[in-house]
């Protein structure tokens, strides 16, 4: 079937989201641009009249809302954005279901608008990313005052294979007993004490990579991703489970990544070869940290807090100033990949773990080398401080390892079934907790190397946990019921041997019904928990959607007090010419008066003038008979004068003749 096609607002933002760019003034609003591609799209099964899953996006408000599953959108970031991702088939269930994504210029779209604030129109504000409170109020290195232990945290799965993945990463909590592992699309965590598993974390966005407790064991993270496609960085509260934030937006998976002892930064690195520095608080990007030629495999901030330390496969380890991301130290002698490192607890010593199967310890301050040694054959892969100072690992050659102070060997626990790929080491409980590629995880003592246990790394439902659970309480009364029919009907030798059977049973029993009556329990709870989850995205929806309406308001208001202020300034500049032209005018004014004044000064010497005129023309015509009489004289003596002087010419003549004839 033919599309319909967009609108010619919608045609431009495409143009402009395809390009790379967007003019400041042609904002990606949700009227204009997001819901003409959403009504086409997905309007279908999701409007007011069929919602499905809950969800309608065909208004503002509905859509901010979310549906069954909570939030569908992260103002600001399409990247955890759940609706953008199924759309852009990174998460299931993929939309539109069993077809190809929606055309990319229409992804683009969706993306411009919620990266740029979920605008409903061109009067509204962009709805920011609220500040986390996370910055730790105690050092860091000190035992909290209140324990950081989880309370009851959902249990149910939110994946299962038919075998666990490969252990990527695991994590022990600095002040209680409790270990986090990568699951599948999960993280979860152990009592190291007690082995129980306490909670699962959804990770939505992928496979998680790593998982790192927070220097104080507050807050949990986890990095990872979609190979290729994205990578993200989960921050959860221990407490409680909540997720207080996400950060990055790779386009690779996130392969390291670990957060500052003081819980305002994370700091993520993976194949994009550039770490980069992010906040806790505001959600946003501080500093990319680019030298790094390789993929980068390990990232750690220093105990102090001062310096943050990332490693690459080509064996690059670089350390920076966390503050700052400013390049503090250069460390490029290692022969091949570094998969880790680790600092002491006084900060004064960096460990990192290297492919050539030797630990080596740096002094940070130069990038001295304090020692080197091998550890294991074919390569290292994880390696671990104790809070004393000594040094857990493991590798190729699936042994985990001991070592001590001075570091030389302690110990060797028993080899894994496969190549040991993650170690920690759980001071509260001193135990280890080791992984490898079958997804095994192992827990030994430290004090002596047993083998205390396993850890469950691939967790069944609640479901099937309930009918598990079911099934072993039936098996257990079936048995009751047939040792006290066969005790009643034992003879009396063997009668009491029946009847201590039957008790032996009801305990059976009774512990079945307990396991039974506490997975059922934890449904409830679940379905407690996903209510109240609802809840609280319903409220936050509501509390977006009053937001943008206010931000509206608050725009329209800021609007009418521009419009206020130019009023205002134009009728300040009137007034002041209006001044200008009345003083403009008043001198006017006076230089008329004075112009008055000089003319009738004029006109009265011109009056005075006019009246001697007729006796000045006689005395002028007076004047001019005496000047012609003058003049006629004067013509008379110049004619006699010139008759004298011919005779005085001719007398000088002849006297000049006498003269010539006397000689």
């Amino acid at each position: 079937m033919r599309r319909p096609a967009l609108t010619s607002v919608s045609a431009a933002v495409l143009a402009a989201c395809l390009a790379g760019a967007l003019p400041a003034q042609d904002k990606v609003t949700f009227v204009d641009n997001a819901l003409p591609v959403l009504r086409q799209r997905c309007g279908s099964c999701h409007n007011a009249d069929k919602k499905t899953a809950g969800l309608d996006v065909t208004s503002y408000a509905a859509l901010m809302r979310g549906g069954g599953s909570g939030e569908v959108i992260a103002p600001g970031d399409a990247a955890a954005s759940h609706l953008f991702r199924v759309v852009n088939h990174d998460d299931e269930p993929k939309m539109p279901p069993d077809a190809p994504p929606i055309p990319d210029a229409e992804r683009a779209v969706l993306r411009a608008w919620i990266d740029g604030g979920v605008l409903e129109n061109k009067g509204s504000v962009a709805v920011a990313p609220k500040k986390v409170e996370v910055a730790m109020t105690a050092p860091a290195a000190e035992r909290p005052a209140v324990l950081p232990l989880p309370g009851r945290l959902p249990l149910e799965p939110a994946g299962r294979g038919e075998k666990p993945d490969a252990c990527a990463s695991l994590a022990a909590s600095p002040w209680v007993p409790l270990v986090a592992a990568c699951g599948q699309k999960q993280v979860l965590l152990h009592r190291s004490d007690s082995l129980d598993l306490v909670g699962i974390l959804p990770f939505p966005e992928g496979r998680p990579h790593v998982v790192r407790f927070s220097a104080g064991g507050g807050l949990l993270i986890a990095g990872g991703g979609v190979g290729g496609q994205s990578g993200r960085v989960a921050i959860w509260s221990v407490k409680n489970g909540r997720r207080i934030r996400t950060v990055g937006d790779e386009l690779d998976a996130v392969l390291a990544a670990d957060i500052s002892p003081d819980q305002r930064l994370v700091a993520l690195g993976g194949p994009q070869k550039v770490a980069r520095i992010w906040s806790v608080e505001t959600g946003e990007k501080l500093h990319d940290l680019g030298k790094h030629t390789d993929w980068i495999q390990a990232v750690a901030f220093s105990p102090d807090g001062a310096l943050l330390a990332t490693a690459d496969r080509a064996g690059n380890v670089f350390v920076w100033e966390a503050a700052t991301g400013r390049d503090f130290l250069s460390i490029q002698a290692h022969p091949a990949a570094v998969t880790a490192v680790a600092w002491r607890g006084d900060s004064n010593l960096l460990a990192t773990a290297c492919e050539d199967g030797q630990i080596r310890l740096w002094e940070p301050e130069n990038g001295t080398l304090v020692k080197a040694f091998p550890a294991h054959g074919g390569g290292v892969a994880a390696v671990d401080f104790l809070r004393d100072g000594r040094i857990v690992s493991v590798g190729r050659d699936k042994t985990p390892k001991l070592w001590k102070t001075d570091f030389s060997q302690e110990r060797a626990f028993d080899a894994g079934p496969d190549i040991g790929l993650a170690v920690a080491a759980c001071d509260e409980t001193g135990r280890l907790v080791v992984g490898d590629w079958t997804g095994e995880l192992r827990v030994f003592n430290v004090g002596d190397g047993a083998r205390i246990g396993s850890l469950d790394p691939n967790p069944p439902s609640l479901a099937d946990r309930v009918a598990a659970a079911e099934k072993s309480l039936a098996d257990a009364k079936a048995k009751l019921d047939e040792a006290t029919a066969a005790a009643a009907a034992a003879p009396e030798p063997e009668k009491q041997k029946a009847e201590v059977r039957v008790v032996e049973l009801k305990n059976d029993v009774a512990q079945s019904a307990a396991v039974h009556a506490r997975w059922l329990g934890e449904v409830a709870f679940q379905a407690g928990y996903d209510r109240l989850a609802k809840a609280v995205a319903d409220r936050q929806a509501a509390v977006a959607a009053a937001e943008s309406e206010w931000g509206t308001v608050e725009a329209k208001r800021r609007a009418d007090d521009q419009a206020l202020q130019a009023a205002a300034a134009k009728r300040d500049g009137l007034q002041k010419q209006a001044e200008g032209l009345a003083a403009a005018i008043a001198q006017a004014e006076q230089q008329v008066k004075d112009v008055t004044a000089q003319l009738e000064k004029h006109r009265a010497e011109m009056a005075g003038l006019q009246n001697g005129l007729p006796a000045a023309k006689t005395e002028a015509d007076t004047a001019a008979a005496a000047l012609a009489a003058a003049a006629k004289a004067a013509d008379e003596k110049k004619a006699l004068i010139a008759a004298r002087q011919t005779e005085a010419d001719a007398a000088a003549k002849e006297l000049d003749a006498l003269q010539g004839a006397a000689n």
